[in-house]
């Protein structure tokens, strides 16, 4: 439940006492329990996030007048099961989001910790929004050869530093520019540049239809040794009220090679040439809704590095805080792919795997969102 915090709260989080603005807390709790067949051999673990990432945050607006409004957006992550936090954001007191911004007639301008078009077209499409039983989360997220991950500080879910601006809607179209400044211009860097991303994104919604598209520009600081990769994201749903199905597609242009298990299982941040395709679809069943979904990792830079994934997926909402959800997910790995299934992105990162493992995990949880 959303609650406002009192002036003390706030000035402790946010070092304001900010009485004029209205504050929320905000969140959700979310475990699994997972039965996982790896390489053949069955395990059980309670796992968080796999509706969605555990996490807390606050979120705060002012209205200024003449219909605009100022606002701000802190959310951390934490893994449910054991209360830390997620992996590789130790060092952030808010992994998710960090940002401020303004918003009105002539659009919204936000500024710090942002997600990009490039991950929102994927997961906005997703029937399954890039969690458990999404072929595209599985591609998104495995190691060094995803959809959307390069290697640690090249991932591109989010980034740090960043500028955002979402225009107005001109009869349904609305365009998003993004920039993030990689800010590593130090003595081990040679171009000022080395971080950066440029992002652009198109959002077409008219009544049943969305369409969402992106482009990611990146200069790799890691995966690709300062040279750049491009990330091109393409998505369409259609709701006929009684299914809604969709199509994602994605494609990557890495910079350097990847050659698959001659690697050992270790990442030595290449970046391969990648093409993704997703076919997916809701539909309301009884008081809950049904998720499935099929897709297909074609790996142009790893010979017997393709996939096939496949997930199904039932939420029951108990109430309007309360979700209950369960479901049955697997991948086929070629001989030197190595796709595991894990939650959506901040939740917990699911069985480790082999090369040409084929992983299948059928699962139940709760999710309360307060």
């Amino acid at each position: 439940m959303k609650k406002t915090l009192p002036a003390l709260i706030c000035a402790a989080f946010l070092g304001t006492a900010a009485q004029a603005a209205q504050v929320d807390i905000f969140g959700a709790v979310d475990m699994y329990v997972g039965v996982n067949n790896a390489g053949g051999e069955w395990r059980t673990g309670l796992q968080s996030g796999g509706l969605t990432a555990s996490h807390i945050g606050l979120k705060g607006t002012e209205d200024l007048g003449g219909g605009t409004q100022v606002f701000f957006n802190l959310d951390q992550a934490f893994l449910a099961d054991n209360g830390s936090k997620t992996f590789g954001n130790e060092g952030k007191a808010f992994s998710r989001e960090a940002n401020v911004g303004i918003r009105g007639k002539y659009g919204q301008l936000s500024f710090g910790r942002q997600y990009t078009p490039h991950f929102l077209t994927m997961a906005m499409i997703d029937p399954a929004g890039l969690t458990m039983s999404s072929a595209a989360n599985y591609f998104a997220c495995p190691q060094f050869e995803g959809t959307i991950n390069g290697y640690t500080a090249d991932e591109t879910t989010r980034f740090s530093n960043s500028i955002s601006y979402d225009s107005p809607s001109f009869g349904g179209l609305t365009i998003q520019l993004y920039a993030a400044l990689g800010e590593q211009t130090s003595a081990n860097s040679n171009s000022p540049t080395r971080g950066n991303v440029y992002n652009i994104g198109f959002r077409y919604q008219s009544g049943p239809l969305s369409v969402m598209a992106s482009y990611l520009h990146q200069n790799t600081a890691i995966s690709g040794y300062a040279d750049w990769d491009s990330y091109w994201a393409f998505g369409a749903a259609y709701d006929f009220e009684v299914i809604k199905p969709s199509i994602l597609y994605v494609h990557r242009e890495g910079s350097d090679e990847a050659v698959g298990s001659d690697l050992g299982g270790t990442n030595t941040a290449k970046s391969p040439d990648l093409d993704m395709v997703q076919l997916g679809a809701s539909a309301p069943i009884g008081p809950g809704k049904f998720i499935a979904t099929v897709g297909y990792l074609k790996n142009h830079s790893a010979e017997d590095g393709d996939a096939w994934a496949w997930g199904v997926r039932y939420d029951y909402p108990m109430s309007k805080k309360l979700t209950l959800y369960t479901g049955l997910t697997g991948i086929q790995n070629d001989d030197d792919a190595q796709y595991s299934i894990g939650g959506g992105g901040s939740s917990s990162p699911g069985e480790a795997i082999a090369f040409g493992d084929d992983p299948m995990v059928y699962y139940a949880g709760m999710t309360y969102h307060f």
